[in-house]
């Protein structure tokens, strides 16, 4: 299981030449200290690549890729949310992906089903 939606990252580069070294600086004035760029990605691919806690709270490792191939990694977050254990729950990581979608920036993100797997 997966999940897909357009999104936005920002991208921001750090010139650490200019950020810690004055005389840097004083010969090239015109290098700014920082660059940031944003990009939109189409279709953005995000995947579950680990889950690890306990009862009372597990985290859950995201990650971000390009697209569907997962040849092209774009970021990694982590998330936590307290799992339910009752018999007729379903799976931890079933769970983590319920519980993204209802956080406000998975909001549109739709379900993509692997091969092999069922709704």
């Amino acid at each position: 299981m997966a999940l897909q939606m357009n999104t936005t990252i920002t991208l921001i580069y750090t010139n650490d030449m200019v950020k810690y070294d004055e005389n840097f600086k004083l010969n090239f004035p015109t290098v700014k200290e920082s660059i940031v760029q944003t990009i939109n990605i189409n279709n953005a691919y995000y995947m579950i690549d680990k889950i690890e806690g306990s009862k009372e709270e597990l985290t859950i490792v995201l990650n971000m890729y390009k697209d569907s191939s997962k040849s092209w990694l774009i970021k990694v977050d982590t998330y936590k949310f307290i799992p339910s254990v009752a018999n007729d729950s379903p799976d931890f990581i079933r769970q983590g992906y319920n519980h993204l979608k209802s956080l406000d920036e998975f909001s549109n993100a739709i379900d993509i089903l692997e091969d092999g797997q069922v709704a």
